[in-house]
């Protein structure tokens, strides 16, 4: 295991703070530091640095234990495909980047707890596969897939604002699946949640976002002009379930965006939505609440 010393304060052998350090899976030789929760930190984590950086490269040992609690500032993922399990959470409070072609599959607990500023952020281009139960206080997809595959996963924080960017749950660009049975529930009385660029399908589970006081807001652009409407889907098939007091198939914020296909909501075979009202733009449509 490489490890990169960012800081260290000591007066009189005191530490003042701890050292923020990056840590690099090297891959000859193997570091079996890494399959244990106690040399993830070294008591020199701060997850309130930009540093402590987890990061996997290529190697013949892509199976990692976490059997006790562990926090990183970000994990990065390039050269091979890895394996995080173990009865332990892995708590990643800022990016979780997955490159092309690779695929993290985590199995055990996976956790987020920082402020809106430390977002767990899924990057890059692979696929981050979540099998483990999950408490996110605030999720974000800018990149790449997430599956939700079995589990039980709270969206637990409330929005800060109005835009994609201040919401408990943000969906910017990417896929989205939840199978397996997986729930994915937001928890927080936030105002609503937005999608302004993610394709996602509910293939065998619950997309449960109840707890929203306002809507769900479909194909929305950011009002800070960070993303514009990109494919913004959420299809429900194969007894996938949408839960939800109230969404709009198509809420951009410029009449520069029509309505198409690729900015919907699409109820197939085997799915339902438990809905008391829907919006498409302007119109309203009244259901029968669950």
């Amino acid at each position: 295991m490489m490890k990169r010393y960012i800081c260290l304060g000591i007066v009189g052998g005191i530490a003042l703070s701890a050292c923020a350090v990056d840590y690099t899976w090297l891959a000859s030789p193997l570091s079996a530091n890494w399959l244990t929760d106690a040399n993830w930190d070294l008591g020199a984590w701060d997850e309130t640095s930009t540093a402590n950086k987890a990061i996997f490269g290529a190697s013949s040992q892509t199976s990692v234990d976490v059997n006790g609690d562990v926090t990183a500032a970000s994990v990065a993922v390039d050269g091979a495909d890895y394996t995080f399990g173990g009865a332990g959470t892995l708590e990643v409070n800022g990016s979780f980047n997955v490159a092309a072609g690779r695929t993290v599959t985590v199995n055990g607990p996976l956790a987020q707890t920082g402020p809106l500023a430390n977002r767990l952020v899924k990057d890059g281009d692979g696929t981050l596969v979540v099998k483990g139960d999950s408490t996110l206080g605030y999720f974000a997809i800018h990149g790449g897939t997430v599956k939700f595959d079995g589990g039980m996963h709270a969206i637990t924080n409330v929005s800060t604002g109005a835009g994609e960017s201040q919401q408990g749950l943000s969906l910017a660009k990417g896929t989205m699946v939840v199978e397996g049975g997986a729930t994915v529930k937001t928890t927080a009385n936030s105002m609503y949640a937005a999608n302004s660029g993610v394709d996602m399908y509910v293939t065998n589970g619950v997309f449960d976002v109840w707890s929203l006081k306002s809507d769900y807001l479909n194909a929305f652009k950011d009002n800070i002009g960070s993303f514009a409407p990109r494919r913004s889907r959420l299809t429900l098939k194969d007894e996938g379930t949408f839960v939800v007091k109230a969404f709009r198939i198509s809420k951009a914020a410029s009449n520069s965006y029509p309505d198409n296909p690729e900015r919907s909501i699409s109820v197939r075979a085997g799915g339902s939505c438990s809905v008391t009202s829907a919006w498409t733009r302007r119109t309203a449509a009244s259901c029968t609440p669950p």
